[in-house]
């Protein structure tokens, strides 16, 4: 049975983290989160989901765009 070494878990580990955004990074500290942190939105993507939600909308009403 393979065994990862020591050094390989902690490189996974970064690798792993540097996907982390702040919310994730904070959560997994490890420390009780008795505060409300307000959501962290990606512009771009909430945009797109808007637009893309828009146009099915329209075309389930029968317009086009």
């Amino acid at each position: 049975m393979y065994e990862p070494t020591p050094e390989e878990i902690k490189l996974k580990c970064r690798e792993i983290q540097e996907g982390w955004n702040a919310r994730q990074e904070f959560s997994r500290a490890g420390k009780p989160n008795r505060s409300w942190m307000a959501p962290i939105v990606n512009q771009m993507e909430l945009t797109e989901a808007v637009q893309e939600f828009c146009s099915d909308v329209s075309l389930k009403k029968g317009g086009g765009s």
